[in-house]
């Protein structure tokens, strides 16, 4: 059996009190699946170790039956020349003082009374080593047997013992499965809490900041669609935005090059939305578009601009 373990790592998560308990968790789950590797390992060697078991002893019982057959095969011709041996012992009592017409026949002729006894002696002399031989292999079988039989105990030992190692690293693999299937569901849980938190810090932050935007600052996005004027002050700032479209787009407002990227300023359109506005960037009057940008630089500088304003020196 082999088993894959799968690691979920929270990418990002924020900074808080659930930082700790997000990295308490995933020391926990990166534990528990080495181990699951490790007993992994030792179920795979075990799964040899039971497939070696179980060929030994069906060798070592398949022995058994033939050593067992030949056995009976040697008792049954033992049986078989025993018979033989008495019918020809008996053969030759009878046959010697019959008063049968053989028997008269043979008292008569000594000669061939003395041939025939003399003959069914060796008959019988040859019937005896034949057994006597059958005897010793019939023993020496015994004691084959007997090994066998000893082997095969030994190897359905080997087969239970590897049988209840393997059942018991699979009860362990599956106990140490589902507890690190069970810190992986809470830590998922807790990196999805705290993103929903961070979410929520930040449009309430953002929500905030518009307000106040809407009070003292430049005018709010979600009522730039009537401007006609640019809000970026004249002077250097409003130089150096230029600069920056020009960088970003050659100075395109209506810029869409099919990269993801809309506008003057390369606006992507979740950034777009998430500022309030409608629509495609590159749709949008200048005015709204310096608007947008002016707020992202009073917000976080020339930081959503990377490139450009690396090389702008800004």
């Amino acid at each position: 059996m082999a088993l894959v373990v799968g690691v979920l790592v929270a990418a990002a998560a924020p900074a808080g009190a659930g930082t700790s308990t997000t990295g308490s968790l995933q020391a926990k789950a990166s534990a528990i699946a080495a181990e699951l590797a490790r007993d992994n390992n030792q179920l795979n060697a075990l799964g040899e170790q039971y497939l070696t078991a179980e060929s030994e002893y069906e060798k070592a019982s398949a022995a058994v039956v033939l050593i067992a057959g030949a056995a009976r095969r040697i008792e049954r011709v033992l049986v078989r020349d025993r018979r033989a041996v008495t019918a020809a012992a008996i053969g030759a009592y009878v046959g010697a003082g019959s008063t049968t017409d053989l028997g008269s026949f043979l008292v008569e002729k000594p000669d061939e009374v003395q041939v025939e006894q003399t003959y069914l002696r060796y008959a019988e002399g040859r019937l005896n080593g034949a057994i006597s031989n059958f005897q010793g292999d019939e023993a020496r079988l015994q004691v084959s047997l007997s090994t066998e039989t000893r082997d095969v105990a030994a190897a359905r030992l080997a087969l239970l013992r590897t049988t209840t190692a393997r059942a018991q690293a699979i009860g362990t693999l599956y106990r140490e499965q589902r507890l690190y299937n069970s810190i992986q569901g809470q830590l998922a849980q807790l990196v999805a809490a705290q993103l929903a938190a961070q979410q929520a810090a930040e449009t309430k932050a953002q929500a905030a900041r518009t307000a106040n935007q809407n009070q003292t600052g430049p005018p709010s996005l979600s009522g730039t669609a009537g401007l006609t004027g640019s809000p970026i002050p004249s002077g250097s700032l409003s130089q150096e935005f230029a600069e920056l479209r020009h960088c970003e787009s050659s100075g395109n407002y209506a810029d869409d090059t099919g990269n993801g990227y809309y506008g003057a300023y390369q606006f992507a359109l979740p950034t777009w939305l998430g500022l309030g506005e409608t629509g495609l960037p590159n749709e949008a009057p200048p005015a709204v578009q310096d608007a947008a940008a002016y707020l992202m630089w009073q917000r976080d500088g020339w930081r959503p601009w990377p490139a450009c304003s690396a090389i702008l020196g800004l």
